[in-house]
């Protein structure tokens, strides 16, 4: 979907056009759009991307070349490690440890659309807090979302990065997976590929879901490849302003990810079903009749 900037800072989704791809220009900024359109579905504890077929084609479930996300192969395919298992025994179970898990990945959704605000030129006012497009209200900027707003200003001052993307769907046909990618610009001339974190450092993790997302842009724009990859992590707990963002590169070894990949390849579930077709009319008249005649 492209965004539309609203006045007071909010993000409308407009239908996507029959010319996908290329360069879209929003704000005054020009920035690289993905050539597809997916649908994101979830499906076995994991995200999903397929094609979205053109507006006078119609394509089977099968045919719509479904991918696993990044993330869900790392999910699937990596171990969670001692820190992981430490965390949950804080909570008395695992529905409450879900809980406040899915909190801070909400947290880190909200500060990722208010970010992109930024890039696009949109002012953000705490005091209008963020629209939710998925709740379809307005939910408050608290001072955790700011510490980080904060952090991504000062990286913003210090590095000046010119942004060739952000949020950008990356799928093609030669990839076995999919993933959005958070950030494509360059610092100082050096092409960067960043992944916008809010919680703590998980390197193993972090790096291959870098790499994955690289060889995926680097087979979309081969005439643009990737430089470096990196986290660009905005903590909360700051005290000097300098200390407020950390760049941190990885290295863009594509053995590492072929490897994760391999694994996930051996555990891999299958393709997501075809969700079945529910009802669109529903009636007690039929019901009633019967109940008559009786």
């Amino acid at each position: 979907m492209i965004q539309e900037a609203f006045p007071n800072g909010m993000l409308k989704d407009e239908p996507i056009p029959d010319d996908v791809g290329g360069f879209q220009t929003v704000q005054g900024i020009t920035l690289v759009e993905s050539p597809v359109w997916c649908e994101r579905i979830d499906w076995n504890g994991g995200r999903w991307y397929g094609m979205v077929a053109p507006k006078d084609q119609k394509w089977a479930w099968k045919d719509r070349g479904w991918k696993p996300s990044s993330t869900t192969i790392l999910d699937q395919a990596l171990p969670k490690g001692i820190g992981f298992t430490i965390a949950a025994t804080k909570y008395p179970d695992w529905g409450h440890a879900r809980e406040a898990w899915d909190g801070l990945a909400y947290d880190g959704t909200m500060v990722h659309a208010l970010i992109k605000q930024m890039i696009l030129g949109v002012e953000v006012k705490v005091e209008n807090g963020w629209f939710d497009p998925d709740l379809l209200k307005v939910v408050p900027i608290e001072k955790r979302h700011v510490r980080r707003l904060q952090g991504f200003e000062r990286f913003w001052k210090d590095l000046k990065p010119q942004v060739s993307a952000t949020e950008i769907l990356l799928y093609n046909d030669e990839t076995p997976w999919a993933g959005t990618a958070d950030l494509i610009c360059e610092i100082n001339g050096v092409r960067w590929l960043l992944d916008i974190k809010t919680g703590k450092e998980y390197e193993d993790s972090h790096q291959r879901q870098l790499i994955s997302y690289g060889i995926l842009w680097d087979t979309m724009f081969p005439d643009f490849p990737i430089d470096k990859i990196g986290c660009l992590y905005l903590p909360e707990g700051w005290r000097k302003e300098e200390k407020s963002y950390k760049l941190k590169e990885y290295e863009y070894s594509l053995e590492t990810w072929e490897r994760t990949f391999d694994l996930w390849e051996d555990l891999n579930p299958g393709l997501p079903p075809e969700p079945k077709e529910l009802p669109t009319v529903f009636s007690l008249k039929e019901a009633e009749d019967a109940e008559i005649g009786n």
